[in-house]
């Protein structure tokens, strides 16, 4: 069993639902420290003193820092994770950026189309150039930790949905990225996989709830390198 550690746990898109459920459940479970990024300020406020709160369940004090960024603009996004890399040592990244707006074919912008690949494509690329050296690093120094990067994805990649292409288009491209990502990460030992809710994810629904969701988080997060998954598939 894993005991607590002063590792970093960095979410990049914290908000209700499965980023804060996510950092929530690793807070209690193993991560003294965690980073959460998102565009809306007061939201991280909320989302800040969930996670403490989860970490007060097992008597701990969990430092919760927040940056508000909008990781369209990468630019801004790779200033805010320099200072996010003073905050400790880098062993997960749980990458959770998208925006889900209806999208019609003929009818959405080219121009949003152009946003959309930068929230859910060129971010993650970004986040991923950063965190790779540092998790490399941890892989070879301490075996018993688990460098990993663990991206929301969804059943669009392979059953587009024409209301919402711009989102399909987007999730089969970050899709094809993540495999490609999981293959250097075999080699460098960092765990690379998709976290993947097939259909609307609702605080109703069986499975495909943020307190599931999370829960199938923690697992990938746990497995080790001989049985790691690229794709946890929730339905």
């Amino acid at each position: 069993m894993l005991g607590y550690s002063d590792n970093v746990l960095v979410v990049i898109g914290s908000g209700p639902g499965i980023g804060n459920h996510t950092a929530g459940l690793f807070a209690e479970h193993r991560f003294n420290k965690v980073a959460l990024l998102a565009r809306n300020t007061n939201r991280l406020l909320q989302d800040k003193e969930a996670v403490e709160e989860a970490g007060k369940v097992t008597n701990r004090r969990v430092e919760v820092k927040t940056w508000s960024v909008d990781v369209s603009d990468t630019t801004k996004l790779k200033q805010i994770l320099g200072e996010v890399q003073q905050f400790g040592q880098i062993e997960i990244v749980f990458f959770n950026a998208a925006r889900v707006i209806p999208s019609e074919f003929f009818g959405h912008p080219e121009s949003e189309i152009r946003v959309d690949f930068e929230i859910t494509i060129m971010a993650l690329y970004a986040v991923a150039g950063w965190a790779w050296a540092p998790l490399k690093y941890l892989a070879a120094k301490d075996p018993e930790t688990h460098p990993s990067i663990i991206v929301t994805n969804s059943h669009l990649w392979n059953e587009p949905a024409a209301e919402i292409f711009a989102l399909s288009l987007t999730k089969a491209a970050q899709h094809n990225m993540v495999r490609s990502l999981a293959q250097l990460g075999q080699k460098d030992g960092i765990h690379v996989a998709l976290l993947s809710p097939c259909g609307v994810v609702s605080p109703e629904h069986p499975t495909r709830n943020p307190k599931n969701i999370a829960s199938k988080a923690w697992d990938l997060y746990l497995e080790t390198r001989n049985h790691w998954k690229i794709d946890s598939r929730i339905l």
